[in-house]
């Protein structure tokens, strides 16, 4: 099966490269790889457990991202559905076992031939492992609970008296 996307390096950077069209709604890429606990710079979190994947470790940040992670999983009527991977799913889990879920980047517009893959990490990672200025807007990228952390953590000095 032919892929739809490779890995370059240009000027030092690996990305993710759309080699053919792809339209608004298809499934770009299917995240393969193994579970780990531990978040690193190259893991994609989905739910408590981080994703350390071959391909969707080179997939690169954007503010303005052209794909968004989602779980694929197979209906009863056997037809394949996608669900934000934040979505509390409805049903048993012998269902879930049986709808095979596995996670997936989904266009969430149209992604032309040469177009860079991209997702936004602030939407799946709660705390990334390694923080970054983004080449986009310029604000710090770290996660989408990391003010939350942030605020407990000082919370604690405050209630110390500490500044």
């Amino acid at each position: 099966m032919k892929l739809p996307y490779q890995i370059r390096n240009i000027d030092e950077v690996y990305g993710v490269y759309a080699i053919e069209d792809l339209p608004l709604g298809s499934k770009v890429m299917k995240l393969y790889g193994k579970y780990v606990k531990e978040p690193s710079k190259y893991t994609i979190q989905i739910g408590e457990r981080h994703l350390d994947s071959a391909y969707g470790s080179r997939v690169n940040h954007s503010c303005s991202a052209n794909t968004m992670l989602m779980i694929a999983i197979n209906t009863l009527d056997g037809e394949e559905g996608l669900v934000p991977w934040y979505s509390r799913i409805n049903g048993t889990l012998t269902s879930m076992v049986i709808g095979n879920p596995y996670p997936v980047l989904v266009a969430t517009t149209s992604i032309s031939i040469e177009d860079e893959i991209t997702f936004n990490y602030n939407h799946s990672e709660s705390i990334l492992a390694s923080p970054f200025k983004c080449s986009c807007c310029g604000k710090w990228i770290r996660g989408r609970d990391y003010k939350r952390e942030q605020q407990k953590s000082m919370s604690i000095y405050e209630h110390r008296g500490y500044e």
